[in-house]
């Protein structure tokens, strides 16, 4: 997934009072605009309406604070439909010159529902369009046909992470470039003979991991149980308590830093290897500090 450029606005939001329950998508319906525009535009002034999140081509836009805050897009719907801006969080499209969102822009936009689906706990059911929430077209490029690609775009998210259903404790046995992949097939991380892993699922071929996935073949033997690693059940979602929280490669201060948190903001938690949580962050996962998270 993009990085999530998070340029947040002076206007055009309220405080959040409610849990997240949906994921709204839009188009913005003006076509040729970037999502730098359409940032550009709410953080002029009062305009009456936002959305947290712009997406185009090449970027992902944060505009809102939507753990704390919620903006000001489907108000239209009055609640009629369950759906209102205290208990979601609303994605624009941006449009090209033909009307339509590239298709660069709906796989970013896929990417960054996945991730708001698996941090928030979604489910697919509750990813909806802004036409579920007040019965307005919208996104309108997406309704021909009976809403078509609107079709296409559910069928093409993926579920939340599934119930884990073992854990066990791997040991790298034979190869010296043991590769972690993710779906992708893109290198993760290399391991050596005798590092230690976690394997949460298996099938005849793979091992999948908190961070990834690797080749059973000829690599890994499982020891059980390894008291240096025990692993303790913990809450699903936690909430950050400091100003900036990194999260790391691995499970200590000096592994490489992946990402950041910032306080308030929700993390889905897997499990807990020491004084560290393991998170769903990104699309490959990471380790923070159970210091700095309630």
């Amino acid at each position: 997934m993009l990085n999530i450029q998070k340029l947040l606005i002076n206007y055009n939001f309220s405080n959040r009072n409610e849990s997240i329950k949906f994921i709204v998508i839009h188009d913005v319906g003006e076509t040729g605009s970037t999502a730098q525009n359409n940032r550009d535009y709410f953080s002029g002034g009062n305009r009456g309406a936002s959305a947290d999140f712009f997406v185009d081509s090449n970027n992902i836009i944060q505009i809102i604070d939507y753990i704390n805050n919620y903006s000001w897009a489907i108000g239209d719907g009055h609640g009629a439909f369950g759906k209102t801006n205290g208990n979601s969080v609303s994605i624009e499209m941006c449009l090209e010159s033909n009307g339509q969102p590239s298709e660069k822009t709906i796989q970013n936009t896929l990417e960054l529902t996945n991730y708001l689906m698996k941090q928030l706990d979604i489910g697919i059911s509750n990813v909806v369009r802004h036409y579920d929430c007040s019965h307005k077209c919208c996104p309108e490029s997406f309704s021909d046909n009976n809403w078509a690609k609107w079709n296409q775009f559910k069928a093409r998210l993926s579920t939340p992470t599934p119930t884990i259903k073992f854990r066990k404790v791997l040991k790298v046995i034979k190869s010296n470039a043991l590769c972690i992949n993710p779906i992708t097939g893109a290198l993760v991380k290399k391991f050596k003979v005798g590092d230690l892993l976690t394997a949460i699922d298996s099938d005849s071929v793979w091992w999948v991991l908190t961070i990834g996935e690797i080749s059973k073949a000829n690599c890994v033997e499982v020891i059980t149980p390894i008291k240096s690693t025990t692993i303790t059940s913990t809450p699903t979602l936690g909430t950050v308590t400091a100003t900036t929280l990194n999260v790391r490669e691995s499970p200590n201060v000096n592994s490489k830093i992946i990402g950041q948190l910032t306080k308030g903001e929700k993390v889905k938690i897997d499990c807990k290897r020491g004084n560290w949580y393991s998170t769903f962050y990104g699309d490959h996962g990471g380790y923070v500090s159970a210091d700095y998270i309630k």
